[in-house]
């Protein structure tokens, strides 16, 4: 074996290591990458799973169709009776979501806002509720259906995406909404 032999063996081996490397150190940080997304992922789940069961919860209150119902949900019902989203995480695993998920999580508290903006003030006394109770205690649930669906929906996919434990109430809060939806 001449020298020029054992320097293209050093040399391949020299580019083999570096690549290996690379390639090792590639991986490991898009497996850190994907398990604080994960991370994220559930923690946001049960932020909108939260908030779906606050949906639910109103829509139950206001079942009966009457003053105590409305008591429970929260008088005045106004949009200001909208359940309050917790606030989501701020780190920078977001930008190793699905840029589709991402976006649909992060612009649901302004759906909610919305909502409330929309629905604000619309039953200031007990006199001006009285014509049309019935109606506008319908749109009411049927707002909290809507909301309470939606966020189930983000959450069932933040969940399946990062192949994480299915909420085990999923199917009954998704019946239930379904319903007022």
């Amino acid at each position: 074996m001449n020298w020029w032999d054992i320097i293209k063996v050093a040399a391949s081996a020299g580019v083999l290591s570096a690549i290996l490397n690379q390639g090792f150190a590639v991986l490991i940080q898009h497996s850190r990458e994907k398990k604080s997304a994960a991370y994220l992922a559930l923690r946001v789940a049960i932020i909108l799973e939260t908030f779906a069961s606050e949906c639910a919860r109103k829509i139950r209150a206001l079942e009966y169709d009457d003053i105590q119902g409305i008591y429970d949900a929260g008088f005045p019902l106004t949009g200001e009776t909208l359940p309050q989203i917790a606030e989501y995480p701020d780190d920078d695993s977001w930008k190793h979501m699905p840029s589709d998920l991402a976006s649909e999580a992060l612009s649901f508290p302004n759906l909610i806002e919305q909502r409330r903006q929309a629905h604000s003030n619309w039953m200031d006394t007990i006199e001006a509720q009285q014509e049309g109770f019935s109606e506008k205690l319908k749109d009411i649930k049927q707002m909290y259906g809507d909301l309470g669906m939606h966020s189930m929906k983000i959450a069932y996919d933040l969940r399946k995406k990062h192949r994480l434990p299915k909420l085990a109430s999923e199917g009954e809060m998704t019946d239930f909404f379904e319903s007022y939806s």
